[in-house]
Formats: structure tokens, C-alpha cells, sequence
């Protein structure tokens, strides 16, 4: 998982590949199509094989298509089974993308038709009306051809490619696209970043223990059996979270952030008798009358005493509309002095957080 050429993909280096996607004239479409796929869905080269050009529709919940479960041996024996078929709900980009493919996967295949119309003929098979697949092969020898044209179980796929040819579709993008790692600082002999379709889909079960998922949803995504195909991802969700925690403890700017307020939280003053209550976001110490704003300036004042229970998050919110509101016609102290006002108040928000944890 931790693997630099074969572990999950950073939002940095998809975001890399992505960019590099739209704009290379090397790269065709249907391995555009491929990667956004393999991006949303984290799907096996066979699941890819598999599909047809009327998996892909448009519902109330947006754009989708439907994938072929596949792990498993009933559910590989089912292939294209109606009740084998998964929708899955895809981003906007993909969804642009697989309706060009369809285009051009039914103009591929109606010119394919006039060989197979062709090798029926001479070798007496009855022509089948095949299905036409999103991702159609370009070439099959003769040989092949027959193969599957003598074989009703295999029929069905004639004109589909195979996924071993998608699997190096994806991989060839590697050598296409000569990309950088960007978080590698000494280039090794081998500097390109690997693009496969299985660290597709380890980027997307990381992205999904990340985010929260249950062990059960993660397995439904990828399409596996058990849940015992999983369980390394959220070894590595605890083994991350405990390296995040280590980092974010040992950063100085949160460190500086709880210091500013240490002691200083309304709460932790034991005579609070000469403390003025302000909007319910906590206490002044000052007694003279507050000349600045009252609430926005609060937070750059060494005499607030916040309230660890108070909404900061709200009143952050509020100086920073503020901030907006201000625009360019504000004069330097002002502005200034709002900065410094949103400045201690995300240093409230965060220790607030350190006390709580």
C-alpha cells in the first residue's frame, strides 16, 4: 500500500494524470474512457471487457452505467446476466466520455460486421446479430474469429476486447504520458509514474476507508465476495491515521495555535467576576468600553476569554463574510485587523479540538 509505483494514486498525481489525459494527441479515446472509469469505479479489466454500449444511461440520480459483477463463480458464470449487472452512478467527465466511446465503438463494429458476414459465409455458419461492446477490438485473425462464432457461450463476445488488451491499454498509458512523480524529490532510473488498473483500484478502496466507508461498502464497490479481500485497507487507514496523528501533534503551528489560548479559555478562570459576557461566544477581561467591533475583533484581542463550548465555527464564518464585505475599500489597519481576528479564531477552533481530544 505504501508501494511508490504500485500503491494508491495521491489527489496530486490523479489530478497530474488527468490533465495529461485531455491534452496528449497520443492517447486514444477509449483509454481515456478506460482510466475515468477505472477512476470512479475501480473496475477489473474483465468487468471492462464485458460491457456494451447500452450499459451506459442517464437517470434521475444522473448518468450511470451498468458493470458486470464478476468475482465469485456463480457470478462469473453469470457474465451478462441481467441480474449480474451493478449500476453504478459516474462523474460528469466520464459520462462524456463513454458517450463517445458508444459512438465510436458502433461505428468500429458496423464496419467489423462486413468480415464476420464474410467468414460466415464461407465457412456455412449462420450470421448472429452480435451485441455491440464500448470497448470493441480492433483486429482478431480469422482463426480466432471462428472460434467464437462456432461457440454460443462465446458468440455473444466476438467483437469485444479482451482484457488482457484492456489491462495493457491502461499500463501503456505509463510510457505515453512520461509522468513525473511529483512527491519523489531524487528521480529514480525509472522516474514515470506507473498507471495500472488494479493502483486504480487501490486508490479507490483507500479513498473510500478514508472517507468512512464500512468494510461492507468498500467490498460491494470492488465487487468482492467477502470481506476478507479487503481488510488490509483498513489496516492501512490505521496505520495512516496513527502516522497523521503523530505529524499533526508535532506541527508548530497547531502547537503555537492551543498555546495562544492555554489558560486563557473562560472556562479555566476560576473568578470569572469581572468578566463580561460577549454574544455568547465567551468573555472579556478588559474593563474599560471595547472600542473596535464587537464579536469580529474579539479574537485578535489578548483580553477575550472564548468559550470552549461557544460556536466558533459560526462566528469564523461570520468575520469572514465580513472580510468579503470589506473588499478592497477597507484601509490597511482594518483589514489587517480582520486577518488577525481570523487568524486567532481558527487557533480557538483548533484548540478547542486538542482540549476535547
Amino acid at each position: 500500500m505504501r508501494d511508490d509505483d504500485f500503491g494508491p494514486f495521491t489527489r496530486v498525481q490523479l489530478a497530474n494524470i488527468e490533465m495529461k489525459l485531455a491534452n496528449n494527441p497520443l492517447i486514444t479515446h477509449a483509454q481515456r474512457t478506460l482510466f475515468l472509469l477505472c477512476r470512479d469505479w475501480a473496475l477489473r479489466p474483465i468487468q471492462l471487457a464485458l460491457m456494451q454500449v447500452t450499459d451506459f444511461g442517464i437517470d434521475e440520480g444522473g448518468p450511470f452505467v451498468k458493470v458486470p459483477s464478476v468475482k465469485g463463480i456463480r457470478r462469473s458464470r453469470l457474465r451478462r446476466h441481467p441480474s449480474n449487472l451493478v449500476k453504478r452512478y459516474i462523474a460528469n467527465d466520464t459520462a462524456e466520455a463513454v458517450e463517445l466511446q458508444r459512438t465510436l465503438a458502433e461505428t468500429q463494429c458496423h464496419a467489423a460486421l462486413k468480415d464476420i458476414n464474410a467468414i460466415c459465409d464461407r465457412h456455412g455458419i449462420s450470421t448472429p446479430v452480435l451485441p455491440t461492446p464500448l470497448f470493441p477490438s480492433a483486429y482478431k485473425t480469422e482463426n480466432r474469429l471462428l472460434r467464437f462464432l462456432t461457440n454460443p457461450k462465446l458468440t455473444p463476445f466476438t467483437l469485444h476486447l479482451d482484457n488482457h488488451r484492456i489491462s495493457y491499454a491502461l499500463t501503456s498509458l505509463t510510457w505515453i504520458l512520461q509522468l513525473p512523480d511529483p512527491h519523489r524529490t531524487i528521480q529514480k532510473a525509472e522516474p514515470f509514474m506507473r498507471i495500472t488498473a488494479y493502483r486504480l483500484r487501490r486508490t479507490k478502496a483507500t479513498s473510500m476507508v478514508l472517507s468512512g466507508a464500512s468494510p461492507e461498502e468498500v467490498a460491494e464497490a470492488l465487487d468482492h465476495s467477502n470481506l476478507n479481500s479487503i481488510k488490509h485497507y483498513f489496516n492501512y487507514n490505521l496505520e495512516l491515521q496513527e502516522f497523521i496523528n503523530t505529524t499533526h501533534m508535532a506541527s508548530p503551528e497547531i502547537n503555537a495555535a492551543v498555546q495562544m489560548w492555554c489558560g486563557k479559555f473562560a472556562e479555566e478562570i476560576s473568578d470569572r467576576s469581572s468578566l463580561r459576557p460577549i454574544s455568547g461566544l465567551g468573555s472579556c477581561n478588559s474593563k474599560e468600553p471595547c472600542p473596535y467591533h464587537p464579536t469580529v475583533t474579539c479574537y485578535a484581542c489578548p483580553k477575550f476569554r472564548p468559550s470552549r463550548h461557544a460556536n466558533h465555527q459560526g462566528a469564523l464564518a461570520g468575520i469572514t463574510k465580513f472580510q468579503q464585505m470589506l473588499g478592497s475599500n477597507s484601509t490597511g489597519a482594518m483589514a489587517q485587523q480582520v486577518e488577525a481576528a481570523i487568524h486567532g479564531a481558527k487557533s480557538v477552533i483548533i484548540a478547542v479540538k486538542e482540549l476535547k481530544e
